[in-house]
């Protein structure tokens, strides 16, 4: 009973640490791509303003 209950949560933490990871990966990605994206946004908006005056 112990030692099922103990398996159990072993694995429990084990799948919980892989989800962490994998949201963990996820939020990294996103940022990233905002990250890039509000780059790119700027810089274009700075070409723009270079073009215009």
């Amino acid at each position: 009973m112990w030692q099922q209950f103990k398996d159990t949560t072993k694995q429990y933490y084990i799948e919980n640490s892989r989800l962490q990871e994998i949201i963990f990966f996820l939020q990294n990605t996103c940022l990233v791509i905002l990250l890039m994206y509000v780059h790119n946004t700027y810089f274009r908006m700075k070409l723009q303003l270079r073009i215009l005056l």
